[in-house]
């Protein structure tokens, strides 16, 4: 699957940057934004997909680029384009004295930095996803390693979810995560379930859908924990 947030660049305005984050789990979290590196103060734009017309401005772009008809062109993260972003997220921070602008940070430095990989499960049967959650276990799994050392999750947003990790609960190995879209949010409970009772993941029980669960969790998700975070 294609990575959540990608970069584009006007065809007509080099200074024109565009980040889109598609949202795997609703148009509420989807957004994009226009960003003006020529005009340093005000000069960023935001589509919150859970405004109406916003979501038809994103429509439309997403629409015009399937079919190579828009006036933008992806760009890669690495390279030169690597510095465009750089630039872009400082023109953010500048501008994010409200932290208007921090869930749109996060989604670029997750794309950048960390190692996220998605795999649509929305027409999989509730086995195959168990499956393929064992076979990225056992590729992962040590000889006389617990099964807890692994943190089995469901959330709604997997970037805002693993900063949460982070900061309140541990590291996440070589950043790497695995995360299933499954066709609902009851399968994906009923997996999460699964990596409990029956495998014995470390899931979290501090809430009654999981931790990090809503009625939208349809993201099941599959890390390595690395150090625990010390609580102060």
């Amino acid at each position: 699957m294609e990575k959540c947030t990608t970069f584009w660049q006007s065809k007509t305005n080099s200074n024109l940057i565009r980040v889109l984050y598609v949202s795997p789990t609703s148009w509420s979290k989807t957004m994009m934004a226009d960003i003006n590196r020529a005009d340093f103060d005000e000069q960023i734009t935001l589509y919150n997909g859970d405004n109406e017309s916003c979501r038809t401005i994103i429509s439309e772009f997403i629409v015009e680029q399937f079919f190579d008809s828009g006036s933008y062109r992806q760009i890669s993260q690495d390279g030169y384009n690597r510095s465009i972003i750089d630039e872009v997220i400082e023109i953010i921070d500048k501008n994010n004295e409200s932290n208007e602008y921090s869930t749109l940070k996060l989604h670029i430095i997750s794309a950048l930095q960390y190692n996220y990989y998605y795999i649509n499960a929305r027409y999989w049967p509730e086995d195959d996803i168990k499956t393929g959650i064992d076979f990225v276990f056992k590729s992962g799994h040590s000889i006389g390693e617990r099964t807890d050392a692994f943190y089995c999750g469901i959330t709604n947003d997997l970037d805002i979810r693993m900063q949460q990790h982070r900061e309140e609960d541990f590291e996440i190995l070589n950043n790497k995560v695995y995360a299933w879209i499954c066709p609902t949010a009851l399968v994906a409970a009923e997996i999460e379930h699964w990596a409990d009772d029956s495998v014995k993941f470390d899931v979290g029980k501090t809430h009654n859908k999981g931790n990090g669960g809503e009625d939208d969790s349809v993201i099941v998700y599959l890390l390595k924990k690395g150090n625990l975070v010390t609580k102060k």
